[in-house]
C-alpha cells in the first residue's frame, strides 16, 4: 500500500510567495531569539556565578535557546563572554572537586558553549567566531584544560565534547595548551583507562583521535603513557568480526601512532607485536568458547564490508611499522633498521601463521589479499623464511600450507596470482626457501601428514596434470 505521505500529481511545488513567506517566518524567530538572548545575558550579569535560581534559570534558558536557534544567539557577541564568566567562577581549583550545587550550571555553560560552536565533524558551518572567542577569552584554552580533573564524570563529558568542537575549528591553540599542561594528558589518559561509563569512554577516544591525527609530541607522550595497551585492552571487550563503530575508533587511534618512529620503538619494545597479531588472529576467525586470547567475538551476521573492516585497519596498522617511510629527522639507514627490527617483532609473535587462514572458505577474497600484502612485507627477513620452514607437530610446515592454497583449483584466480608472486620473491630471495622446494621434489621417507603434499610434490603434480592434458 503507497504511503498516505506520498505526494499525489496534483501536490505542486512551493512558488516564490511561499519561499519569501517561510524567509520572514524564519528571520522573525532569529530576531525573536536574539532578543530573547541578549535578555536572558542581561539577567546572568546579575549573577555571574549562575548559582542563584534566577541565574541558574536564565543559564538553562539560554543553552535551550542556543540549541534551536544557535546562529541568532551566537551573533550577539556578549552570550560567549558571559556564559565564560560563568564557566570561569564555576571551574573548580587543583583539587578537582566543588560543590554540588555549581554542577548544573557549569554543565548547562559547557553544553550552551557546544551548540554555539556546532559540530564541525557534521557538516555544521556555525561557529567559527564562537571557537575563536572561546580560546581568546580562555587563555588560549588553557583555562578549558582545568575542566578534565573534574571529578563528576557528567561534567567531564561535557567539557570533552566542548573541547573537540573547538578543536576542529581552532587545532594548533589547544595543542599548545596541551603540550604546555602535561597534567591534562594524564587526566585523559585516566578517562580513557578508568572510566566505564561507555558515552564518556567514547568520547575521550574521539578527543584523542583528533589530537593525533598529525602532532607528533602528543603521538609520543600519550604513546608513553600507555595508549597503546589501553586501546589494546579496551578492544578485548569488542566483537572484531562486527566492525562496529567503537573497535574501528580504537584503530583509528591506534593507526595514528603508528607513522611516529619513536611510537613504533615503543610498541616493538613494550610487546605490541603480540597484540597487534592477537587482535589480527580475533578480527580473521569468529571467536568460538575455547578461544582466551581475550578479544571479544559473538559470531553474529554482519555485512561484507563490515565484517573485515577492523583486520583492514589492523593489517593497514602493521604494514605501517615494517615499512620504512620517510620520518623526518631520521636517516634512511636507520629507518630501514627500524622497519627491520618491528618486521621480525612481528613475525616472532605468529604474523605468519595469519596465512593459514587463506585456505579457509568462510574468509573471503579481499582479506585474503590483505594477508597476502602482510605476508609480502614479512619476507623479506630472514627469520621469515625460518618460520615458513619451522616444523609444528599439529599441523604442515607453513610453505606447504600456503603452497597448497597456490596449487588449488577452488582458490580464485586473483588469489592465485597475488600468492604465486610473494611466494616466488620469496623462495628467490631465501636460499633454504630453495633447497626446501628442491628437496621435497621427489617422494618422502618420513610419514606426511593427510591432505597436504610437500611444496615440491604439489608442483610436480600439476606439472604431470599439465602434461597429461588434466590441468
Amino acid at each position: 500500500k503507497p504511503s498516505s505521505m506520498a505526494r499525489s500529481p496534483s501536490t505542486k511545488s512551493p512558488s516564490f510567495l511561499d519561499a519569501v513567506g517561510q524567509h520572514i517566518i524564519d528571520s522573525a524567530g532569529s530576531l525573536e531569539a536574539h532578543i530573547d538572548a541578549e535578555a536572558l545575558v542581561r539577567q546572568l550579569g546579575a549573577d555571574p556565578t549562575g548559582k542563584s535560581k534566577g541565574a541558574h534559570r536564565a543559564l538553562s534558558d539560554l543553552k535551550d535557546l542556543a540549541r534551536r536557534a544557535p546562529a541568532a544567539v551566537a551573533a550577539n557577541p556578549s552570550v560567549v563572554t558571559a556564559i565564560l564568566r560563568v564557566v570561569e567562577q564555576l571551574t573548580p581549583g587543583k583539587e578537582g572537586d566543588f560543590s554540588d550545587e555549581a554542577l548544573e550550571p557549569l554543565q548547562d555553560a559547557l553544553e550552551a558553549l557546544s551548540f554555539l560552536i556546532g559540530d564541525a565533524a557534521k557538516g555544521e558551518s556555525l561557529g567559527a567566531e564562537v571557537a575563536e572567542s572561546i580560546v581568546r577569552h580562555t587563555e588560549k584554552g588553557k583555562r578549558l584544560l582545568r575542566l578534565l580533573s573534574v571529578r563528576d564524570t557528567a561534567t567531564r563529558y561535557d567539557a570533552i565534547v566542548l573541547l573537540q568542537r573547538i578543536y576542529h575549528r581552532q587545532p594548533a591553540p589547544i595543542d599548545a595548551a596541551l603540550l604546555a599542561d602535561p597534567l591534562a594528558f594524564g587526566h585523559l589518559m585516566q578517562t580513557l583507562q578508568d572510566c566505564h561509563v561507555d558515552y564518556v569512554r567514547n568520547e575521550c577516544l574521539g578527543l584523542l583521535i583528533l589530537l593525533t591525527t598529525s602532532n607528533r609530541d602528543i603521538q609520543t607522550i600519550v604513546t608513553v603513557q600507555g595508549l597503546v595497551e589501553t586501546l589494546f585492552e579496551i578492544l578485548r571487550e569488542e566483537d572484531l568480526t562486527a566492525g562496529g563503530k567503537v573497535a574501528r575508533d580504537l584503530l583509528r587511534c591506534l593507526s595514528n601512532m603508528v607513522g611516529n618512529a619513536t611510537c613504533t620503538k615503543y610498541i616493538r619494545e613494550s610487546g605490541g607485536a603480540k597484540l597487534f597479531v592477537e587482535a589480527m588472529s580475533s578480527a580473521v576467525a569468529r571467536e568460538t568458547e575455547d578461544d582466551d586470547d581475550g578479544f571479544g567475538g559473538q559470531g553474529a551476521d554482519v555485512p561484507e564490508e563490515a565484517r573485515w573492516a577492523c583486520l583492514t585497519l589492523l593489517v593497514k596498522a602493521a604494514l605501517a611499522l615494517v615499512r620504512s617511510d620517510s620520518d623526518a629527522g631520521a636517516e634512511s639507514g636507520e629507518q630501514s633498521r627500524e622497519a627491520a627490527a618491528n618486521r621480525d617483532s612481528l613475525i616472532r609473535a605468529g604474523a605468519l601463521d595469519l596465512c593459514r587462514h587463506l585456505s579457509d572458505m568462510q574468509v573471503s577474497l579481499a582479506p585474503k589479499l590483505r594477508l597476502i600484502e602482510l605476508l609480502d612485507a614479512l619476507v623479506p627477513s630472514p627469520l621469515a623464511a625460518q618460520k615458513l620452514l619451522a616444523f609444528r607437530e599439529d599441523t604442515v610446515q607453513l610453505i606447504h600450507a600456503v603452497t597448497s592454497v597456490l596449487m588449488s583449483e577452488t582458490s580464485s584466480l586473483p588469489l592465485r596470482s597475488a600468492l604465486g608472486r610473494v611466494l616466488g620473491r620469496a623462495v628467490a630471495r631465501h636460499a633454504s626457501l630453495q633447497s626446501e622446494l628442491c628437496s621435497s621434489l621427489g617422494p618422502q621417507l618420513e610419514d606426511e601428514l593427510p591432505g597436504i603434499l610437500p611444496a615440491g610434490r604439489q608442483v610436480v603434480e600439476v606439472l604431470k596434470d599439465a602434461a597429461g592434458g588434466r590441468a
